[in-house]
C-alpha cells in the first residue's frame, strides 16, 4: 500500500476543481480514483466505483508514482478539450 502525505492529498484536490471547472471528465475520474485510494480505498473498490478494469487503477498508480502531480496536471491538459 503506497501512502500520500495530506499535502499531496491536498493538490490533488486542487486538481479535482481544476478538472471540474474545464469540464475534463477524464482528468477529474482520475484525481478522485487517486484522492480514494490516498484516503485508504482497496484497488478493487475504486474500480468498482469507476466501472473500470483493477489493472486500469493499478496503471494510474503506476504512471503517478515517478510523474507525481506533475502527471495529473498534464492529464488535466491534455483532455481539457
Amino acid at each position: 500500500m503506497i501512502t500520500f502525505s495530506k499535502e499531496l492529498l491536498k493538490k490533488l484536490r486542487a486538481s479535482l476543481l481544476i478538472a471540474f471547472k474545464l469540464k475534463n471528465i477524464q482528468a477529474y475520474r482520475l484525481a478522485t480514483a487517486l484522492i480514494c485510494y490516498g484516503e485508504g480505498r482497496g484497488i478493487n473498490e475504486i474500480a468498482i466505483l469507476f466501472g473500470i478494469n483493477c489493472k486500469t487503477v493499478v496503471n494510474w498508480l503506476l504512471k503517478f508514482m515517478p510523474g507525481g502531480i506533475d502527471w495529473v496536471m498534464g492529464t488535466l491538459l491534455l483532455y481539457a478539450y
